[in-house]
């Protein structure tokens, strides 16, 4: 090992809150307002499950799918016996809006190559959870020859 860096408050769960965040909008205005996930422990757990499988998913597919139904008696809601919840994610749209939390990524990783002297073109492996091989030069882990 040459060197160690990073951010050990930075990583998955970040992103599975940014996308919480951005289908928790979409899930209200698809129920029509009546349904708020922040407002249902189970919703919310069911939705955090999801994010993060959409997740894994857009590590080799270009769009996926994330499908979460509701049973409407179980939460106290009238008008039926259950809400489906459908949306499309593409990939470019996942980059989009995690960009900032992928910087943050690329940074550390820049940092430990400029602090050991190291040029990427010495890394032959890189090791990564399930969604950062998306990107050129997001790494986690450098095993050196």
């Amino acid at each position: 090992m040459q060197g160690v860096g990073g951010n050990s408050h930075l990583g998955g769960e970040d992103i599975d809150n940014n996308l919480v965040e951005h289908f928790s909008e979409k899930f209200k205005q698809q129920s029509g307002g009546v349904l708020d996930v922040f407002e249902s422990p189970a919703i919310l757990t069911d939705l955090k499950a999801k994010c993060e499988e959409l997740k894994c998913n857009l590590s080799k597919d270009d769009i996926a799918q994330l499908t979460l139904k509701v049973n409407l008696a179980q939460k106290g809601k009238q008008g039926g016996t259950s809400f489906l919840f459908k949306e499309i994610l593409t990939r470019e749209e996942f980059v989009r809006m995690n960009k900032h939390i992928f910087d943050k990524c690329l940074a550390a990783v820049e940092a430990v190559l400029q602090d050991t002297n190291i040029s990427p073109s010495a890394v032959d492996e890189v090791t990564t959870p399930c969604f950062l091989h998306l990107f050129s030069f997001s790494v986690l882990t450098l095993i050196l020859s």
